[in-house]
């Protein structure tokens, strides 16, 4: 525990609070909600004050600013000295949502003062924190084919019943901060590992199936949990299993590149559901989103997007896409595989040009 030996106030002014130390002062704060200055400012007083033991006179906080379209914040803090400490609040919880604590873009080691007082140490066992940044090796475990509606709180829960984690990151969508139904964690007792892979390996939550085991590279991860839900989908579209399969390969790398023979015409799969096309504003909104987004590879002559009631099951949750020439339909492929729309991950095939002038979509 940190010894103040000075006053509260004094004891964090080493450093001072200069304009040339603000940038090793600030502490970049993703993953908030919706919150207010004062709320932040409130919160990481607290639970400051509860990490050395006594409560700082003053605040510890100096300044908050938000970013409120891209979930952010920034809090200056009194001294570099409490800004490092701080370092280590990375996963504290606020309202069930860990955040993420980092240092800002601007920070440059190489500029902060050579004479700094000591460290605080802060008590974070009395936090409960589990960091959001999950490290490299043998204790690194690979969690997916989660339900996309679980939070992380939900996720933990089910991961502490084989122990208490030391970090832990469920992988999100960057425009939506919805999941993409995988994560990564580490448990602090190494030796359980072996233990909650097993355990958790294949369990069925709802519709979907664990998969749990050691991680691989973060890469490999990723696009194995995007086949896994790739199959799924696929077999929910009404795909039979080796076409499922075949989708799953390809956005796992196995070829890296849309299913078919290059054409003017695309077909995108898993980027709507049925549900989704029966309101009819939200159909109007879906088919401008898909033909504007399109529409930045080049011109796209048509678009169908089938909807239940044409009387066309098989090609429900499919949306074709004509384009005027082949180049821009590759292009569109190859930007549109695998990428996240919603909480979904969109595989593309390229569909017979005559087929398509036929309208044979089933």
């Amino acid at each position: 525990m940190y010894n103040h030996s000075h006053q509260a106030t004094a004891g964090f002014q080493f450093a001072g609070q200069t304009q040339q130390t603000r940038h090793a002062r600030r502490l970049y704060v993703g993953g908030i909600g919706e919150i207010s200055e004062p709320e932040i400012t409130s919160f990481f007083n607290d639970v400051i004050d509860r990490a050395l033991g006594e409560k700082q006179e003053g605040g510890s906080v100096v300044s908050v600013y938000i970013n409120r379209e891209r979930h952010f914040a920034f809090v200056e803090l009194r001294t570099i000295e409490l800004t490092t400490a701080c370092m280590n609040l990375d996963g504290v919880s606020y309202n069930g949502q860990p955040l993420k604590i980092r240092r800002p873009n601007d920070y440059n080691p190489a500029t902060v003062p050579k004479e700094l007082g000591p460290i605080p140490q802060l008590n974070l066992a009395a936090l409960g924190i589990v960091s959001t940044t999950v490290s490299d090796g043998p204790g690194k475990i690979f969690i997916g084919g989660l339900p996309y509606h679980l939070n992380e709180e939900q996720v933990k829960e089910l991961l502490q019943a084989f122990g208490p984690l030391r970090s832990f990151h469920l992988v999100k969508e960057l425009s939506s901060n919805l999941s993409k139904g995988y994560g990564f964690c580490e448990y602090m007792d190494i030796n359980v590992t072996d233990a909650a892979c097993l355990g958790l390996n294949d369990m069925r939550l709802g519709d979907k199936t664990l998969t749990v085991r050691r991680a691989m590279s973060q890469e490999n991860a990723k696009a194995v949990a995007s086949a896994a839900g790739t199959v799924n989908t696929g077999l929910e579209m009404g795909l039979d299993p080796s076409r499922a399969a075949m989708q799953a390969m390809s956005l796992a790398g196995i070829p890296s590149v849309p299913l078919g023979t290059p054409s003017r015409v695309i077909i995108l799969l898993n980027m709507v559901t049925p549900e989704e096309l029966e309101d009819e504003e939200e159909y109007a909104d879906i088919l401008d989103d898909i033909k504007g987004e399109c529409e930045r590879f080049g011109a796209v002559p048509s678009l169908l997007l089938p909807r239940p009631r044409d009387g066309i099951p098989s090609a429900v949750g499919k949306v074709f896409v004509e384009f005027g020439d082949v180049q821009s339909a590759q292009n569109a492929a190859t930007e549109l595989h695998g990428r996240g729309f919603s909480n979904r991950t969109v595989a593309v095939e390229f569909m017979d040009e005559g087929k398509y002038a036929r309208r044979e979509l089933a």
